[in-house]
């Protein structure tokens, strides 16, 4: 798990995306982390960052995660991985030099395909959430597919460490006792 840890800058405007649309606003970066692991082809991305008014007054919060992958899957569908990834040719863009072949369909290494031979790539998964309260931000970060109620992810932990050493309402907030 790596926590970068930068000194919060105010921009004129931050941009991230929630699904493919950009979001847009005025604030800096309070917090960023990521488990990106140099053996996983999968990893999650956590930002929080702080809106500002033109006078420079704190105000929302915003927590944009991205789940990030490296995977690609075979052109033509196959009963394993149906569903995943979006058709490209495997000498696109879009298709990073690291990228790794599914463990269940197992298509051919990009190595042995052709400029024009068609995978299927998962996409970067970009999800931005508007948080009036540092308790929102709390819920905002509990809230995930496979979680337990109520239970903070260890990216989401250290997200909030790294926040509550620099933003008084965090750290109040992450700190506050909760009853079971």
């Amino acid at each position: 798990m790596t926590i970068r840890q930068e000194t919060p800058k105010a921009g004129p405007v931050t941009a991230v995306k929630d699904g493919l649309a950009p979001v847009t606003f005025n604030g800096y970066l309070l917090a960023e982390v990521t488990n990106e692991r140099p053996t996983g082809p999968r990893w999650l991305d956590l930002y929080l960052y702080r809106e500002v008014d033109d006078d420079g007054t704190p105000g929302a919060y915003i927590v944009h995660s991205v789940g990030v992958s490296l995977v690609y899957h075979r052109g033509a569908d196959t009963n394993t991985c149906r569903a995943k990834g979006v058709p490209v040719t495997a000498g696109a863009e879009e298709v990073p030099e690291d990228a790794e072949p599914c463990r269940d369909c197992r298509p051919a290494p990009l190595s042995r395909l052709g400029p024009e031979d068609v995978i299927r790539m998962e996409s970067n998964r970009h999800t931005a959430h508007r948080c009036i309260t540092p308790g929102e931000v709390i819920e905002a970060l509990r809230d995930g597919p496979g979680r337990a109620p109520g239970r903070l992810s260890g990216p989401a932990q250290r997200l909030l460490q790294v926040a509550a050493s620099r933003d008084p309402e965090i750290r109040e907030a992450a700190t506050t006792p909760v009853r079971l």
